[in-house]
């Protein structure tokens, strides 16, 4: 019987279909063992001694930089600001009690939130002008120190070569 392919009939027109295939293991496997050994002992055909060298040419030029799609070109400006619509989605997914100067707190402890605030911010700039000035004072002073140390040692060079 001549083999067919899947879903045809068979050319006798009986219109019987294939026998699935079987599930049993073959008697024989389709490959031989000693062919295998035998290929394996023969010499090469094929020998590379070095590595195979692979050249590629490019032939398009590079694009300009105009050519290409710039992601900065727009048809509409976009808009520039989006603060109130951060503020919105702020206030709408901020508990009360997260906020910086929530609803809970009345005026006058507000403003005394502020007030003090502002103070601390004063206080701690006139702190670190302060500092600052003392740091300076002491680096101005120490380099008066050294141009006097520098001036008594000229001095008493001076004197030291006039005896002579």
């Amino acid at each position: 019987m001549l083999s067919t392919p899947a879903g045809s009939t068979a050319p006798g027109g009986q219109g019987e279909s294939l026998k699935p295939p079987s599930t049993e293991a073959p008697a024989e496997l389709p490959l031989s063992v000693d062919r295998i050994r035998d290929r394996l002992e023969r010499e090469p055909v094929l020998r590379l001694d070095t590595l195979p060298l692979f050249r590629l040419t490019v032939s398009e030029r590079r694009p300009r930089y105009w050519d290409l799609e710039s992601p900065f070109l727009f048809e509409v400006e976009p808009r520039t600001s989006t603060t109130r619509w951060h503020d919105e989605f702020q206030a709408m997914v901020t508990p009360d009690e997260a906020r910086m100067y929530s609803p809970m707190l009345t005026r006058s402890e507000t403003a005394t939130i502020a007030a003090t605030s502002l103070l601390f911010a004063g206080a701690a700039s006139l702190v670190n002008a302060g500092f600052g000035g003392w740091k300076q004072s002491r680096r101005e002073g120490k380099a008066r120190a050294a141009v006097a140390e520098v001036d008594a040692a000229l001095a008493a060079w001076a004197l030291a070569n006039e005896k002579k």
